[in-house]
């Protein structure tokens, strides 16, 4: 839940069901919430530029617009891009859901296919993430105090944790700086008179590295790096350095700041992570297994090894969730995903919700035999854990059909060739029965 201040919005059409999710808003985010009802995108945009918005439900299609558009017109305004905005949709449609998320949704949920404890999810998820970015900005909006304060008195100067340094432009020497420069690099006072930038400002060492750092902060009004700092212990921590150079008199001085940004690139990790993961079943979704394939891809070609896919689908998933319910198509769902991480553990394997009850788990470097036989040891772990399914046709458990691919890629292929080769085997184990492994004939460069 959101802290007392938390201020969300719903924005449907429909009268009845605005008011139905308002209810629930307003008891999940606690009575000090603030809860926004518009019926139109017009409104709704209105309400975001002109107060702060924590968080907006939304249904797909409004009176005035639907909801790719409003995403479009949200992100254009000051602050549009910090609000999380959770869909919702009657219709299954997989073009909406991809056009949504593609246009900065942060979930897209259809109408009867989730329970009320997945959309609570759905919302502390977006909460938590709202949450992490104002933490970011917050951040961010200190080091810019920090940095207007360079120029106050020596007493409050040495107040701040930063880094502060006064150095030769021309030999980087140290002239003067304030008492947190020698805590964090792990010098003396005394000690600290005699180093230069270059002895701790990591990446500057050679001429020319150092020789470009000093024309930038003569060239800029300030120049700010992210980097690292190396301590005299010689452990190193990130930093964000803003320096420029300044004349006075017949002098020029090199004025830097430094600013320890561990904790912030913490948060950044924990950001992305969220955006690159399956709110259901927590393993990556289907961006980053585009992303990466097509990195991971490029790297394969450069050295020459094969790259091997597995499409897995679990068998008769909708008659599982017409006969047991969302909530246990839900968490037979998470089960798998699960599994694939317990069976896919090379640094290098990359597992991924494909969309529904797809899966996919992407193998570099890897020879066909090597992956049908990792294929078909997944095959057989699904059905050992016992998950029952009275409605399948080929067993009473949960079962699940793979189809597998594998390409050395070259200039005459790509990466979504080794999708449709995978998607085409695992046609085949399922036109073939279910619960059953197909391997391609088509190995393009493979053994």
């Amino acid at each position: 839940m959101e802290p007392s201040g938390t201020a969300v919005m719903v924005i449907d059409g429909n009268r009845v069901s605005r008011k139905v999710n308002a209810k629930l808003l307003g008891g999940h985010c606690g009575p000090r919430a603030k809860i926004l009802e518009v019926e139109s995108g017009g409104d709704g945009l209105y309400f975001c530029e002109n107060q702060v918005i924590t968080l907006i439900l939304m249904e797909y299609h409004l009176p005035d617009m639907d909801c790719p558009a409003f995403l479009e017109k949200l992100r254009s305004q000051p602050r549009g891009d910090q609000i999380p905005v959770i869909v919702l949709s009657a219709e299954g449609d997989e073009d909406h859901a991809v056009a949504t998320i593609k246009a900065g949704a942060r979930d897209f949920l259809i109408k009867g296919r989730f329970s009320t404890e997945k959309l609570c999810n759905s919302i502390d998820r977006a909460l938590e993430e709202a949450r992490l970015k104002k933490q970011v900005e917050r951040e961010r909006e200190e080091r810019q105090r920090a940095e207007a304060n360079v120029h106050l008195f020596r007493d409050l100067i040495n107040q701040t944790v930063d880094i502060l340094f006064i150095a030769d432009p021309d030999t980087g020497m140290l002239l003067d700086f304030n008492d947190s420069a020698w805590r964090n690099l792990g010098y003396t006072s005394e000690q600290l008179k005699q180093v230069t930038v270059r002895d701790f400002l990591v990446g500057f060492q050679k001429p020319s590295a150092w020789n470009d750092l000093q024309s930038k902060a003569r060239k800029y009004d300030h120049w700010t790096h992210e980097g690292e700092i190396m301590r005299k212990d010689e452990i190193t921590y990130p930093v964000e350095v803003t320096i420029r150079t300044i004349t006075r008199g017949a002098n020029q001085y090199m004025v830097g700041v430094a600013r320890d940004i561990t904790t912030r690139k913490k948060i950044e990790a924990q950001l992305r992570d969220l955006s690159n993961r399956d709110g259901l079943t927590g393993i990556h979704n289907r961006r980053y297994l585009d992303e990466t394939l097509e990195s991971e891809w490029n790297r394969q070609r450069r050295h020459g090894n094969p790259v091997s896919l597995i499409m897995i689908d679990v068998d008769f998933f909708k008659r599982y969730n017409d006969t047991y319910g969302h909530q246990a198509g839900d968490q037979c769902l998470v089960a798998i995903g699960k599994l694939m991480m317990d069976q896919f553990r090379r640094s290098t394997d990359l597992t991924a919700r494909y969309g529904g009850e797809e899966f996919t788990v992407v193998l570099p470097n890897t020879e066909p035999a090597e992956a049908r036989n990792a294929a078909e040891s997944f095959r057989q772990a699904v059905l050992e854990l016992g998950i029952p399914h009275m409605a399948s046709d080929c067993e009473d458990r949960i079962t699940v059909s793979l189809g597998m691919a594998c390409m050395v890629p070259d200039r005459s292929n790509q990466p979504q060739n080794l999708i449709e080769e995978a998607d085409k085997a695992l046609y085949r184990a399922k036109a073939g029965g279910r619960n059953r492994l197909e391997v391609t004939s088509f190995f393009s460069g493979c053994p």
